[in-house]
């Protein structure tokens, strides 16, 4: 519950919502209550969120995230929920804090993080609360920057901003926003040379990058990323130490990935429901106590469940197929 009443909330997005001939998009808070009726429009127990420009083509709400807490003002413990705004100069998202006092949030205390570098980058596209990397008890922020311009174009990025108190999100806004991707705290490029000449897209689906377990008991949280364009099909994970010791001035290099899951490519590049479109980690399928992983791929539709996972390497592979496009999404 976003609002501290125990009763879980839904959260909508409506990023091609228009006004006159434009789509600034939206978001919708509905609150859950023991009395929750229908609604023709966002009414009672609903609460509304729109971006800060409004006047403009933005897609507000082209990805939410929640689920975790990444800014804990008072030992509140609520969580606190992203929506992404990837078509928006360069790209944009808020943070909204969750409450222990109100009703709704407040979008007065938002947080904004805006794209400094070039227009193309997209982000907004992708954004995530991943598990706490560095063992502050808080969550992270993270964020897919699939058309980052590392000295060649479209090579990706995954940014992450770790959880601190609202007092020191405030500290890092005090410009108007948090740029992007010089103010983060740790930061993964994508390969160089790109792995196709029309990009590598690292990090383009929000669906594939996911935070796993602890593989190797080290304390911290493994991290994957996916390149789900079918002419690439490949799904790196990275150890969770060498992430948090990146940083943006030495990102980590997608080569010093820790394993790396592909399939057979096409010569496709348009197609990004490729092999990583979508994943699920952290299950045990197989009940065998061991870290498992479900990977898609929906262009031709079957998953792959690795058994057993561990850094540099998998147990067992079963395929598990079906129609096309299965494999969109999964959850476990």
């Amino acid at each position: 519950s976003i609002n501290n009443d125990s009763i879980p909330d839904l959260v909508v997005t409506a990023p091609t919502r228009k006004t006159d001939t434009i789509s600034p998009g939206a978001a919708y808070i509905y609150y859950g209550s023991n009395g929750f009726a229908s609604q023709a429009a966002c009414g009672a127990g609903c609460q509304e969120l729109l971006p800060a420009d409004v006047a403009s083509t933005g897609q507000f709400g082209l990805d939410a995230a929640g689920g975790g807490n990444v800014g804990d003002v008072a030992g509140e413990a609520k969580p606190d929920l992203i929506i992404g705004q990837g078509n928006s100069s360069g790209g944009r998202a808020v943070l909204y804090f969750g409450t222990a006092s109100a009703a709704t949030i407040s979008t007065a205390t938002s947080i904004e993080f805006r794209y400094t570098g070039t227009s193309s980058n997209r982000l907004g596209d992708t954004v995530k609360i991943i598990a706490d990397m560095n063992n502050d008890g808080l969550s992270e922020v993270a964020f897919g920057l699939p058309n980052y311009n590392g000295g060649l174009a479209n090579q990706g990025a995954v940014v992450i901003y770790y959880g601190r108190s609202q007092a020191d999100w405030l500290t890092l806004y005090s410009g108007g926003f948090i740029p992007v991707p010089t103010g983060a705290d740790d930061m993964i490029v994508g390969p160089n040379p790109l792995l196709e000449a029309a990009g590598n897209r690292f990090g383009r689906n929000t669906s594939g990058l996911v935070s796993l377990t602890d593989m190797n008991s080290d304390g911290v949280p493994e991290l994957a990323v996916p390149m789900s364009i079918s002419a690439i099909n490949q799904y790196r994970i990275f150890s969770g130490v060498d992430v948090v010791a990146s940083t943006v001035a030495a990102p980590l290099e997608a080569a010093s990935y820790a394993l790396n899951l592909t399939q057979a490519t096409t010569t496709d590049t348009n197609n990004t429901n490729g092999f990583g479109a979508a994943a699920v980690a952290s299950v045990d399928i197989v009940d065998s106590t061991a870290h498992d992983l479900v990977v898609s791929y929906p262009l031709v539709g079957y998953l792959q469940l690795y058994s057993g996972v561990t850094i540099g390497t998998t147990g067992p592979v079963q395929t598990i197929a079906g129609p096309a496009s299965m494999g969109e999404r999964v959850s476990g």
